[in-house]
């Protein structure tokens, strides 16, 4: 018999240790040793696509582990596109990620192979990293078998050691004073964070955890959870269900964390904090209301469809989440309420429910989550005597009263309280409804609403503002922000007043020792998205562009950040009798239309424009209606605008004044808008630019050939006889007088990108792709989306994360060039947590090694080299790297120093 790790991952609560069951074994050839992971299935997205059931299945963190004495041993697989990165570790050292990515399928393909192991007992772990291959759904890795030479010891499967939540303070006492340990803590009626006074903005996001593969969800699934914490304030407040519903795998009745540790694990990513709200399951999206008997002893009974009983569940989810810094703070339910006349009731859940959460978690706040309305039970003084529960730390209200209302007679009553009680106040949710439907509160005005309530709440001493409710996307007339909405924008950008917390809570900064790994993609950096101009040029129309952005949704674009859908010189007709301009017949249905339905789809969607009467092409400009074309804009829903100079004044003056005229316009609609200006990329713009607009043109318009101004491109090439650039000449021409005024929130564009069109060879297409990264350049895919199938080059270069998060550095550092030796160029781009960015590249017509020194980036030493194209890391010793690097082909790392 052997010992192999079971497959179900039903692990108890908490994370419990591994399980060992035994199967039996077969033999193939002589003492080779063969077993199948068999038996259960781990439902999750993507994974659960093919049903075979002889894979074994794990989400991040999850490992197995086999020792095995013999020489050999041998790991097999299930590639296919959805899979995932493995890390592989044997006899504790680390070997090459395996990447579980084919274009077509093969089960049992031969993943590793070591022999002439020796003598003795060898250990094979293989770790999911959490590293998404780029059409990954989840991070999942699928291992059918592993064969090795002589007798198995012991088979392991669960958690690794590095799984958990990442640490806080451990539960225990109270600590005395504020620490700076990112624990919000209540005191008296203000809520502090590493000894400031914390207030803070946020959103209600109950659809957080819905997972469809694995839970009984509700609503919309979020499948890029990145971009959601990504685009909030640092330290917003996220408030989402932590139902028990959401804790169940829906197929096998057992308890799966999967929804919700996607949750905790991006919100931890982002340095955001979490109200997780416990409840029990759901009822038409929401958790039944509870009578009397529940609140008495009914939570402590199993409800049908439920592994274990509200009491027994509370127990389980706060000792799993308690740890993790992304934790704000718990409520027991969702809007409590009771029956007129049984308020004592509540009280004592309160009393005893909080009570036990207290006990295992004294740390965290709890916060009651009511209404605070005018219901029974909790109306007037029933309010103060369930919130006296020594258990409650913070007061919630629910704000849905009249629009035009600032601050309503139940707001000011709770505010109060708050002062009898001396406790703080959260308005939990503040709903307003809004939408495209005829006599529907435009989202626009529901913004401006939702600023004034902030003004008047947080001026009454309330700590905290949560708008009701983020879903993926909307619909007609009602409550539901999505992306795009301008509620976002206002809650992001609202002035809390002093004392406010605007970064993250101090921590160490990362060690320049740590490892080379790419963390995931950072919403922070320059756009990303789509023009349609390189490919499509002047034909492009509204069906498809639509099919665009439904490809980028289904090919994994957006999940990687591609978010910017932009329409180029095209879509203008003529101006009407009041000067408005209007869409042509290519685009019948409007932009504001076309955005709603960009918006919709959790993306956002840019305009072109020009400073003159007439475009590039000859259409409708913007000269003498440039406020009202800008006005025009900010009302259909534009996020994004390309002024393209198109003959206009490209003196450093001149250019200044048009861009200024432009900003102020932009500032004065009330919506923000990306500026992105062509002023003559050769006249040297940055010292008036990066002052005035987010993007500035650097050189002439691309083309997709390597070679063009320096040397005339293959004959088959589109570019002959033009005057635009090839990606060799933006290699020696990008002017490095850009890189000092390239930094968050203005960036050098060197022009949209040509991977995927014809032109480009793949190694051509991976430097364009590499330097564009390297220089912190908007990455606007310039190909057609819809062509890609996650096996073409256009997807393996376009998607690749690793890449991606060198673009999306926070620091967003342009490259510049260490050396250039005959063609063999260097770049460095340094990096946040110290570590820098390494760009080979060989501009020469033939295959060439290249050798990096350590001290080319002012260290003698480094402790991990990782290797961006090969997804692997490197041995980081010695003084240096050395390989060889294609023909115009570039090797990609990312160093930590030691």
């Amino acid at each position: 018999m052997l010992l192999v790790a079971s497959c179900g991952l039903d692990r108890p609560a908490g994370g419990a240790g591994p399980r060992i069951v035994s199967v039996d074994d077969s033999v193939i050839g002589a003492a080779l040793h063969q077993f199948d992971f068999s038996g259960g299935w781990t439902w999750s997205q993507g994974a659960g696509k093919f049903q075979q059931g002889d894979h074994y299945s794990g989400t991040t963190g999850d490992q197995y582990s086999i020792k095995f004495s013999g020489g050999r041993v041998a790991l097999f697989g299930a590639r296919a596109p959805w899979h995932g990165i493995a890390k592989v570790r044997l006899d504790g050292e680390e070997r090459p990620d395996i990447d579980l990515y084919a274009p077509t399928r093969a089960d049992q393909v031969e993943l590793l192979s070591v022999h002439g192991l020796g003598g003795g007992t060898h250990e094979l772990t293989v770790t999911v990293s959490g590293q998404k291959n780029p059409l990954s759904e989840d991070y999942i890795v699928t291992v059918d078998r592993i064969d090795v030479e002589g007798p198995i010891s012991t088979a392991t499967t669960g958690p690794s050691p590095s799984q958990g939540p990442s640490p806080s303070p451990t539960p225990g006492s109270e600590p005395t004073g504020q620490p700076a340990d990112g624990i919000v803590r209540a005191a008296g009626t203000s809520l502090k964070l590493n000894g400031q006074t914390y207030r803070f903005t946020g959103v209600n996001a109950y659809e957080l955890a819905t997972y469809w593969d694995v839970n009984a969800g509700c609503g919309g699934q979020v499948n890029d959870l990145d971009a959601f914490f990504g685009s909030l304030r640092p330290n917003s407040m996220v408030r989402t269900w932590a139902f028990q519903d959401l804790a169940t795998n829906k197929h096998t009745g057992k308890r799966d964390w999967t929804g919700i540790d996607r949750v905790v694990k991006a919100a931890e990513r982002h340095g955001q904090r979490l109200i997780l709200t416990i409840g029990n399951h759901w009822a038409d999206c929401d958790q039944p209301k509870k009578g009397k008997e529940w609140y008495e002893d009914g939570y402590r009974a199993v409800q049908p469809g439920q592994p274990t009983s509200y009491w027994d569940y509370l127990r389980e989810v706060v000792e799993r989440y308690r740890s993790s810094p992304a934790l704000g703070m718990w409520e027991l339910l969702n809007e409590p309420e009771i029956a007129c006349g049984s308020t004592p009731v509540l009280r004592e859940f309160f009393d005893v429910a909080g009570g036990e959460l207290k006990r295992l978690d004294p740390v965290h706040l709890l916060g009651s989550g009511v209404i605070g309305g005018t219901q029974c039970g909790l109306r007037d003084q029933d309010y103060v005597t369930v919130h006296q529960s020594p258990a409650i730390d913070v007061l919630s209200f629910h704000d849905y009263n009249r629009d035009d209302e600032a601050l309503s007679s139940e707001v000011a009553l709770r505010l109060q309280q708050m002062a009898k009680l001396g406790k703080p106040l959260v308005v939990g949710e503040a709903g307003i409804k809004a939408g495209s439907d005829a006599g529907c509160l435009s989202t626009a005005r529901r913004a401006a609403k939702f600023e004034a309530k902030m003004t008047k709440q947080f001026s009454g001493g309330v700590s905290g503002f949560l708008v009701w409710n983020w879903i993926p996307g909307t619909e007609g007339c009602d409550y539901g922000i999505s992306a795009g909405d301008p509620t976002l924008a206002t809650i992001r950008d609202f002035n809390l007043g002093s004392g406010e917390v605007g970064a993250p809570p101090p921590t160490s900064a990362p060690s320049p020792t740590a490892s080379a790994t790419a963390s995931p993609v950072s919403r922070a950096g320059p756009p990303m998205g789509f023009n349609h101009y390189n490919h499509f040029g002047n034909t492009i129309n509204e069906g498809i562009v639509r099919e665009i952005v439904d490809a980028m949704v289904r090919n994994g674009m957006r999940e990687a950040g591609y978010v910017y859908v932009n329409i180029d010189d095209s879509w203008q007709g003529e101006r009407d009798a009041n000067g408005n301009i209007r869409t042509n017949s290519q685009f019948p249905s409007g932009i504001a239309a076309l955005a709603d339905y960009v918006h919709k789809r959790g993306m956002k969607l840019g305009i072109y424009t020009t400073p003159t009467a007439k475009t590039c092409a000859g259409r409708t400009g913007s000269e003498g209606h440039e406020k009202q074309d800008v006005q025009a804009f900010a009302n259909w829903g534009v996020d994004y605008i390309k002024l393209d100079w198109c003959g206009a004044d490209y003196s450093p003056d001149g250019a200044a004044a048009i861009a200024r005229k432009w900003k102020e316009a932009i500032a004065a609609s009330g919506r923000p808008m990306v500026l992105s200006i062509n002023a003559g990329g050769t006249l040297h713009v940055p010292p008036w630019a990066s002052e005035i607009v987010n993007l500035w043109r650097t050189g002439d318009d691309i083309c997709s050939s390597w070679y063009n101004q320096t040397r005339d491109p293959d004959p088959a090439s589109s570019c002959r006889g033009k005057q635009p650039a090839g990606i060799r000449d933006y290699l020696f021409n990008n002017t490095a007088g850009n890189a000092p005024f390239v930094g968050p929130g203005h960036w050098a564009d060197p022009d949209m990108l040509e991977v995927g069109n014809k032109g480009l060879s793949f190694e051509e297409a991976k430097t364009h792709f590499s330097m564009w990264a390297m220089w912190s350049a908007p990455l606007l895919a310039g190909n057609d989306p819809r062509q890609m199938t996650g096996s073409d080059d256009a997807s393996r270069i376009l998607l690749n994360t690793e890449v991606i998060a060198v673009d999306q550095d926070p620091l967003s550092v342009m490259a510049t060039k260490v050396r250039d030796d005959g063609g063999l160029q260097i770049w460095r781009k340094p990096l946040a947590g110290g570590g820098q960015a390494v760009a080979l590249v060989n501009t020469r017509d033939e295959a060439t090694t290249m050798t990096l020194s350590w001290r080319d980036l002012g260290w003698t030493s480094v402790s991990a080299v990782r290797d961006l194209w090969r997804h692997a890391d490197l041995a980081p010793g010695g003084t240096g790297y050395t390989g060889s690097v294609p023909a115009h082909g570039t090797v990609m790392l990312r160093v930590a120093g030691s």
